[in-house]
């Protein structure tokens, strides 16, 4: 249900407006409505820019020591939800005493030092891996008078050529290899200058690329070198890294301090929605009716010279809308979430749209081994994880949608897509066959009847709502609408079951039954219209476009029996492949058989599931919703200290 909101205005001297608005965030109860023009405060505007620079400080520092400092954490502590409790007090004190400037000088220096260590160390593993091929080279190459030596590379599918013709061709040269690697062959040859141009023509011919070593002297030596400089800057480097690790204590007070400043950041933006003169500071707020005490006893404890006015609701307004639910429906304001809230003169379509749901859902997996997994896993979830109460509506909602799949899934057969004929008879047989009362692959012809019936409830139970929201909103036009049309639909129900089974009784009154509330929408539907010659035709049109619309809904239903045919048929194949494996491959099949079954089967709920959750979703929007709500509400907010990582008490 929506929860009915006040509109409140809070005036007090302008000494009291630091302590009010610590005392509205600590409470966390008020939604604080903006101004629509803001007025330009450059001291709280650079107060906010100084928190944003110390804010992208921390974030700089966490994320420098997150990488750089290896947590071990048990798997259960990773995947846990939980946050770890923190007063304020202490969250206030230890940011308040960190040093965010100082430790970002300091982080920003030992980040300097690893970056240029490891500059140094690219630049070495680069040199070392250009003087690799020459490692064997004793002497870099030298010109006498008499003779010439050249380095360089030839590639290796044309290297035993190049060496034969050289050989055949010159006789007097020395050729020396002194490495072999993918790019080719690395050559030392010494040849009497004589033969210089012919020598090159022969290099040329095959590709050899001459290459001068990038050392000045011994090439051993250097690299002898580069290694000890190498242990050198890697220690340096290990020792920096050691020496982050001492910046581990900062991890939770950064955490801390990025809440602290948060919270501040929202006080002074908050600031800025102050109606101030000279002496008075005016807050105006929504609130929850039952929250309204809480809020005075708080505001009391800072000055009994505060003053609450209680404000009606004016036309022009637009309250927020905060959404609550009993324990059990509350799950599904998920569902409403996505869509988004309807407005505040406009209903909760949650407690309306829960029954359909969870069953669409169910009938997009018609699956009960799928619907038990769904169910312990969920479940399982929450405790495991310790998820907080306001963070399970998801894992609930899947549980529920687990719990009602079982169960459709035993009506319809459908166990892990097993083929039931293949069963033994048995215990197992007779169990599943005792429950299964419809074959979705032999009843697709039911099985579509079935959705197209679930559709044309629900369209017809949209009226209801629209008549149960205008009663509540004191719409008369909304409840003549919503049950002429609830009317009409219901009549033509019974007039097309009455013709299918050919009852006398209904086919000699059905006539009747159909043409009083074509009357009535004809009415109603034309109420708008002022013209009475116009009336009668805005009527028949507006029905029409309305049957057109019914019909278009009802068909869009079909979509639940081809995703639930999609799940079995899918479940069906990958049990076949398994099995076909198994068979096939002696003793190791069977190990294939398992993870083809489990990879398998959890891929195809995973996959359906989402496809089952956002096709119900999109019948709930498109097909429901819109009957009887305009949607667009603006989610009550309120003014409090939320924390990224602690549970925050007092």
């Amino acid at each position: 249900m929506i929860i009915p909101l006040q509109k409140i205005n809070i005036i007090a001297q302008n000494k009291y407006q630091n302590q009010i608005l610590e005392a509205l965030q600590s409470i966390g109860i008020a939604h604080i409505i903006k101004l629509k023009k803001i007025k330009i405060n450059k001291i709280i505007e650079q107060k906010i820019q100084k928190i944003d620079f110390d804010l992208t400080n921390i974030k700089f520092i966490s994320e420098f020591l997150k990488d750089n400092i290896k947590e071990k954490q048990s798997l259960k502590d990773r995947l846990s939800m939980a946050k770890k409790p923190q007063t304020f007090n202490q969250i206030k004190k230890k940011s308040e005493k960190l040093n965010i400037d100082k430790l970002t000088n300091t982080i920003t220096k030992i980040e300097t030092h690893l970056q240029e260590g490891q500059v140094k160390l690219d630049k070495i593993q680069k040199h070392l891996k250009e003087l690799a091929p020459w490692v064997n080279l004793t002497e870099l190459p030298q010109e006498t008078k008499h003779t010439q030596t050249i380095t360089g590379c030839a590639p290796l599918n044309k290297y035993a050529e190049f060496i034969r013709i050289l050989d055949y061709k010159i006789k007097e040269l020395s050729i020396e290899t002194l490495h072999q690697d993918a790019k080719g062959a690395y050559l030392q040859i010494t040849f009497l200058k004589k033969h210089e141009s012919q020598i090159k023509e022969i290099l040329a011919s095959h590709n050899f690329e001459i290459q001068i070593p990038p050392v000045k002297s011994n090439v051993a030596a250097e690299i002898s070198h580069l290694k000890k400089e190498k242990d050198r800057v890697r220690l340096a480097l290990k020792k920096w890294k050691k020496y982050i690790g001492k910046f581990k204590k900062y991890v939770e007070t950064l955490k801390m301090a990025e809440d602290y400043l948060s919270w501040q950041k929202e006080k002074l933006q908050a600031k800025l929605s102050l109606r101030k003169t000279k002496f008075f500071v005016s807050i105006k707020a929504w609130v929850k009716k039952k929250d309204l005490k809480s809020l005075k006893n708080a505001l009391c404890e800072v000055s009994s010279n505060i003053l609450i006015i209680n404000l009606k609701t004016a036309s022009r307004d637009n309250p927020p809308v905060v959404i609550e639910n009993k324990n059990f429906i509350s799950p599904f304001e998920s569902v409403t979430g996505i869509y988004g809230l309807p407005r505040y003169n406009e209903i909760d379509p949650t407690p309306f749209l829960a029954p359909f749901f969870i069953i669409f859902f169910a009938l997009c997996l018609t699956d009960a081994g799928y619907g038990l997994v769904m169910a312990i896993s969920s479940f399982a979830a929450i405790k495991i994880l310790h998820i907080p109460p306001k963070n399970q509506k998801l894992f609930r909602l899947l549980g529920y949608g687990g719990v009602f799949t079982f169960i459709i899934g035993a009506l319809f057969g459908g166990w892990f897509g097993i083929d039931i004929s293949a069963i033994s008879p048995g215990p197992i047989k007779n169990f599943i066959e005792f429950f299964r009362i419809i074959d979705p692959m032999k009843d697709t012809l039911l099985f579509m009847i079935l959705c197209f019936g679930l559709g044309i409830a629900q369209v017809w139970f949209a009226q209801i709502v629209k008549v149960i929201s205008g009663y509540k909103h004191k719409q008369t036009g909304a409840i003549a609408s919503g049950i002429a049309w609830a009317l009409f639909l219901a009549a033509a129900i019974v007039a097309i079951i009455g013709s299918g089974l050919k009852i006398s009784a209904l086919t000699n009154v059905r006539l009747y039954i159909i043409l009083i509330p074509i009357g009535a929408l004809m009415i109603t539907e034309s109420r708008n219209t002022k013209n009475l010659f116009l009336k009668p035709l805005v009527g028949i049109i507006a029905i029409v476009q309305g049957l057109i619309s019914v019909m278009s809904d009802v068909l869009s239903y079909s979509r639940l029996m081809a995703l639930g045919l999609a799940t079995g048929i899918i479940a069906f194949i990958i049990n076949t492949i398994a099995g076909i494996f198994r068979d096939l491959i002696p003793y190791a099949g069977w190990v294939i058989w398992f993870f083809i079954l489990i990879g398998g089967h959890l891929f195809n709920l995973g996959i359906n599931a989402l496809g089952g959750f956002i096709h119900s979703g999109r019948l709930q929007f498109v097909e429901f919703f819109p009957k009887f709500m305009e949607g667009g509400g603006e989610r009550f907010a309120p003014f409090k200290r939320e924390s990224k990582y602690f549970e925050v008490n007092g």
